[in-house]
């Protein structure tokens, strides 16, 4: 999907262009970095954040551990939210 906000398009463009540090400088000065120092919290406010939008929120792990977690939270959320059963499948 084409980005229609011309700041974020200007970090996916800094992205597909490998300038990793100018991208998040951009998202940062957008708003859209949020630091949470507590991993549960972190975790947790991740998957809310995902469950409160997830047609329009990509989520990205540094590894599979964390890959599995908010994978799993994410599922919570969704279940608590009526929008996946408990097989994945939607609610």
């Amino acid at each position: 999907m084409r980005q229609r906000d011309p700041e974020l398009k200007n970090v996916v463009e800094h992205l597909a262009n490998g300038r990793v540090g100018e991208a998040i400088g951009g998202l940062e000065r957008q708003g859209r970095v949020h630091e949470v120092k507590d991993h549960s919290a972190r975790i947790e406010a991740i998957a809310k954040e995902y469950a409160r939008s997830p047609e329009s929120t990509l989520v990205v792990s540094p590894d599979n551990r964390s890959r599995a977690e908010i994978n799993a939270k994410i599922h919570t959320e969704l279940q608590a939210k009526g929008l996946v059963g408990k097989g994945g499948i939607p609610g």
